[in-house]
């Protein structure tokens, strides 16, 4: 009983929002909350994974270029 009257309020509050939203003749799209929980999630790991990325390879460069200017200097010691 309680879930019906759950179900029927969500369409009462969905019908009044879309009435109120057709004014601006948008296009109303609705997704299933955990499909987009799941893919928030999902994005959330690559954003993880991509940053872990990134630092590793500004090491790298920033390894490289120290070592050419030790390098550099190195040269310029022993001339």
């Amino acid at each position: 009983m309680a879930v019906a009257q759950l179900d029927k309020a969500i369409d009462s509050y969905e019908t009044a929002l879309t009435a109120k939203l057709n004014r601006f003749e948008v296009s109303i799209t609705r997704f299933d909350a955990a499909e987009v929980a799941a893919e928030v999630e999902y994005a959330r790991e690559l954003e993880k994974q991509m940053a872990k990325e990134a630092r590793e390879k500004m090491r790298e460069e920033r390894s490289e270029a120290f070592k050419e200017i030790v390098s550099k200097k190195s040269e310029e010691l022993k001339n």
